[in-house]
């Protein structure tokens, strides 16, 4: 999860992995350059450089997103 929404992102996905019965998550929580904000645009870039070093450092396999573009 690239936001934790004030931890209001945080529990909705924590209750999807639960249900999809995932063994483990991982939520970044930048207020910098990724904040939760429907007015807030989050450069590719950054979206990018997050998910890279995120894939690397937890050996991750499987990326799901919540819409076909990539935004809740």
């Amino acid at each position: 999860c690239l936001s934790n929404g004030s931890n209001e992102r945080a529990e909705e996905l924590r209750r999807s992995a639960a249900k999809f019965h995932f063994e483990d998550l991982k939520i970044i929580d930048d207020q910098i350059y990724l904040k939760d904000d429907q007015r807030q645009f989050w450069s590719s870039e950054a979206i990018f450089g997050h998910l890279q070093r995120s894939i690397r450092q937890w050996q991750i396999s499987t990326v799901i997103s919540f819409d076909s573009k990539g935004v809740s």
